[in-house]
This record gives structure tokens, C-alpha cells and sequence, in this order.
């Protein structure tokens, strides 16, 4: 028997794999010892590496930016300057993400509306 776990739209990938495998925990402690039962795919394995890359190459553009910004300006502090302001708007960011209910994984796969569906002309 295969069963599909399908997700909603507004619903986080990783919180709905968590729910579904401890479904399965519930399943497979009350299910007969003959009965095999496993996951076939996991979608959260790709948004959880999506979200690690991001970080990581967060993290080699802001050192790379770093290197940069000392190289030209030559001094530590406007360097200290620069690099506490990309954090701060990077920061404020993702607050407005959790404050507007949305989740990284819905940004990294493109859910967001483009810019003409704001447009106040009517699309012919």
C-alpha cells in the first residue's frame, strides 16, 4: 500500500514532514510486527539543504563583503560599520517574514507573487 502526503499551500514543508513521521512513529508502535511500514520520499531533505546553503554562502558573501569593504576603506570600524548594517537589514527581513506568517521555504521555491500582480492596470 502506498499513501501520499500531499501538503497545503500556506503550510511549512519541515513542520509537516515532523508531523507526518510522528504520525508514523504512532503507526508503526501500534501496527502488527509483520508490517514494514517506511517513508518513500522526504521534501523536507531538500528545503532543510536549500536553507543550509543559503547559510553558508550567507556566510562566505558576508566575509567576502568584509574582505572588501576593508580593502578599500582601509579601516576596521567603517568595515564593523557596514557589516552590522547587511546583518541588521538581513535580520529585519526575516522578521517581517515571520510577522507576515511566511517561512524561507515558501522564498526559496518562489511562492511569492510577482510584481504584476500588484499592478493596478487590468492584465489583457
Amino acid at each position: 500500500m502506498l499513501l501520499s502526503v500531499i501538503k497545503n499551500g500556506n503550510a511549512s514543508t519541515v513542520d509537516g514532514v515532523r508531523q507526518v513521521k510522528g504520525a508514523l512513529n504512532i503507526a508503526r508502535a501500534s501496527a502488527p510486527p509483520a508490517m514494514n511500514i517506511t517513508e518513500r520520499f522526504d521534501q523536507s531533505v531538500f528545503v532543510n539543504a536549500a536553507v543550509d546553503s543559503v547559510l553558508r554562502e550567507g556566510a562566505s558573501a558576508a566575509g567576502l563583503a568584509a574582505l572588501m569593504i576593508l580593502s578599500f576603506l582601509g579601516s576596521w570600524r567603517s568595515t564593523l560599520v557596514v557589516m552590522v548594517s547587511i546583518l541588521l537589514a538581513v535580520l529585519s527581513s526575516l522578521t517581517v517574514l515571520y510577522f507576515l506568517g511566511d517561512t524561507l521555504d515558501k522564498m526559496t521555491l518562489g511562492d511569492w507573487p510577482s510584481p504584476s500582480a500588484f499592478s493596478s492596470t487590468p492584465r489583457r
